[in-house]
C-alpha cells in the first residue's frame, strides 16, 4: 500500500512527482524512509546510505537502502526557512523542457538546504503537493502555530555531494505537519515503511514533550525493518496524549525486537545521545 499512498499524497498534481511515482511497478512498495521530527538535518541520507552502511554492517545483514525519504516537522519556521518563497517561486513556475533541464543542472543561485567544506544539499527539482488537513484536539496542544490550518507537503530532488561519497541524488518528501498525525495516517493507510528515523525527537502535547516512544507500539503495524533512534524513547505524558488522540498508535499485541548493527557516535549527529541502528523483528504476544 506504499505507493497507492505515496500517490495519494500527490493528488492529482501532474509533475515530478507523479513522474517518479510512475517510475514503479504496479504493487511494488518502494523503500520508504520516515524521519520523524526532522527539522532541517539532511544528515539522514548520507548514514543511510549505502556505501556508508556497508562499512559497518557484514554478513548476513546486508544493508537495505531506502529509494524515498519522508520528512515531517510541525514546527512552521523550518519549513519556511527551508524553502522561502521568494526561491520556490522559479521552480514552479511553468517552464519548457529547456528551462527545466537548464534549471535542474545550473547554478540555483545559491539555494542549497545545506553547505560546508565536507557536505552540502542543493535542490534540483522542486514541487508543492496537495497541502493536508491535520486534526488536532485543542485541550491537548499548547502550541497555537499548530491548530487546524491546512500544512504545507512538498516533493524535492536533492543533489548530494559528499567528500567521503561523493555526488548522489535524493528523493524527499517534507510534510510541515505533527509526527503524530502522520503516524496515524501512515497506519490507517496500511503504508509500509522500510526505516524510521527518531533523532532529536520533540514535540507539543499538553505541557510535556513527547519522546516518540509511541514509536515502538507502530514498528510491526508500518512493516519496518530497521530502527534509527537515540536513546530518548520513554513513555511520558506527550506520548500518552499522543496515545489519547490517536488510538491506532496503541500496543496491538504484538512486540518488536530490536537488534543492533550499528552504532553512530552522538557526536557525529545529534549531541543529544548515540544514534543505534536496529534491524527489526516482529513478534506476536501470547495473550492467553
Amino acid at each position: 500500500m506504499s505507493l497507492q499512498f505515496l500517490y495519494n499524497l500527490n493528488g492529482n498534481n501532474n509533475g515530478h512527482f507523479k513522474r517518479y511515482l510512475d517510475g514503479f511497478i504496479r504493487d511494488f512498495n518502494p523503500a520508504i524512509s520516515w524521519y520523524v521530527s526532522s527539522g532541517s538535518d539532511f544528515r539522514n541520507p548520507i548514514f543511510l546510505n549505502e556505501r556508508y552502511m556497508n562499512k559497518f554492517i557484514k554478513g548476513k545483514n546486508n544493508w537495505e537502502p531506502p529509494d524515498l525519504f519522508l520528512y515531517t516537522d510541525y514546527y512552521t519556521p523550518f519549513f519556511d526557512k527551508l524553502f522561502p518563497f521568494h526561491m520556490t517561486q522559479s521552480f514552479v513556475k511553468r517552464m519548457s523542457k529547456f528551462e527545466s533541464l537548464l534549471s535542474e543542472h545550473a547554478d540555483l543561485g545559491g539555494w542549497h538546504l545545506y553547505q560546508d567544506d565536507r557536505t552540502s544539499v542543493r535542490v534540483k527539482r522542486f514541487e508543492y503537493l496537495p497541502t493536508i488537513k491535520s486534526r488536532i484536539d485543542k485541550e491537548l496542544v499548547d502550541f497555537t502555530d499548530i491548530g487546524n490550518e491546512p500544512k504545507k507537503v512538498v516533493y524535492i530532488l536533492l543533489e548530494f555531494w559528499s567528500k567521503q561519497f561523493g555526488i548522489f541524488d535524493v528523493n524527499l518528501v517534507y510534510a510541515n505537519v505533527e509526527n503524530e498525525f502522520m503516524s496515524d495516517m501512515l497506519v490507517k493507510s496500511k503504508a509500509e515503511i522500510s526505516h524510521i528515523t527518531h533523532v532529536r525527537y520533540g514535540s507539543g502535547f499538553g505541557f510535556a514533550k513527547a519522546t516518540g516512544a509511541y514509536l515502538k507500539n507502530i514498528l510491526h503495524k508500518l512493516k519496518v525493518k530497521y530502527f534509527i533512534s537515540d536513546p530518548y524513547l520513554t513513555l511520558n505524558d506527550g506520548d500518552k496524549a499522543a496515545l489519547k488522540l490517536y488510538p491506532s498508535l496503541k500496543c496491538d499485541g504484538f512486540k518488536s525486537i530490536l537488534t543492533p548493527l550499528h552504532v553512530i557516535p552522538s557526536a557525529s549527529w545529534s549531541c543529544h545521545g548515540d544514534v543505534t541502528v536496529y534491524k527489526v523483528k516482529n513478534y506476536e504476544l501470547n495473550l492467553n
